[in-house]
């Protein structure tokens, strides 16, 4: 199945700002239909906030994030890689009473998306997955 876009950014943590990554990400997503835009972008920087901070925590060899979005004819598909630990059996909250800073950009990117998967690959690196459907109205 061809694809109707494709971008790819990567960057080192070590020397590239949020904000400048954030920008990146604004015109990588701009090309994709109105209706996807801001809850993918959302959910992006929740999850390259996450790969930053797993990142610095474990002062992992290769302070890379590659980012990469394709758009079939229905679908989005973003994957977000690092070589961070990956993310341990995730349990979203069942109560807002329950939501606190730690685990909530996961739930975001849960709801904002309709799916979402980790998978480790063979060179120590992680890529995070979501997927979006565009909906015609």
């Amino acid at each position: 199945m061809p694809f109707i876009y494709e971008n790819h950014f990567e960057f080192n943590i070590k020397n590239c700002s949020l904000e400048t990554v954030h920008s990146q990400v604004e015109r990588m997503l701009s090309p994709l239909p109105q209706s996807v835009y801001a809850d993918l972008l959302i959910a992006l920087h929740e999850l390259i906030i996450n790969s930053f901070k797993e990142m610095e925590v474990q002062n992992t060899p290769t302070d890379s994030i590659g980012i990469h979005i394709y758009q079939h004819q229905d679908v989005v598909i973003i994957q977000v890689s690092d070589s961070g630990r990956g993310i341990d059996d995730y349990h979203p909250p069942k109560s807002s009473s329950q939501l606190n800073e730690a685990g909530r950009g996961l739930l975001m990117v849960m709801l904002l998306t309709d799916w979402f998967l980790t998978y480790p690959d063979l060179s120590n690196r992680y890529s995070y997955y979501i997927i979006k459907k565009l909906y015609v109205n």
